[in-house]
């Protein structure tokens, strides 16, 4: 769990660095962009869970790794709602919500990629 909570506040902590630049453009503002980022988004967390299960996880563990892997970011994004305008200067106040919906989108892509794959993504090691 503390390889998932590891994973989880660095990966945290470059998506909110993409996102401060680039909330503007990835948040969009007609309701097709954004329709857009739910489906990218969602295939992009639930490829970047199995990359992480497969190198970052312990065979056996994958369920713990990825609770370690999502609890940063949904403690840590719920803050950043809170003060949206101030993290994301270059996007609309407004967006926060949609913020916070494409989040927890993908914070339950990754736990349902990892809950029903996971197991089969692990690396198996030889002794």
């Amino acid at each position: 769990m503390r390889r998932g909570l590891l994973l989880g506040i660095v990966a945290w902590a470059l998506a909110t660095l993409l996102f401060r630049r680039f909330a503007h453009v990835l948040l969009g503002y007609d309701e097709t962009t954004y329709a857009i980022m739910f489906v990218a988004g969602g295939i992009l967390a639930a490829l970047v869970a199995a990359v992480f299960v497969y190198y970052g996880c312990e065979p056996g563990k994958s369920l713990r790794f990825g609770m370690g892997l999502v609890i940063p970011g949904l403690i840590l994004d719920s803050a950043v709602v809170l003060m949206f305008p101030t993290v994301f200067p270059y996007a609309d106040p407004g967006m926060g919500g949609k913020f916070g919906a494409l989040m927890l989108w993908g914070y339950g892509i990754i736990l349902a990629t990892i809950l029903l794959f996971g197991p089969r993504l692990e690396r198996r090691t030889r002794r």
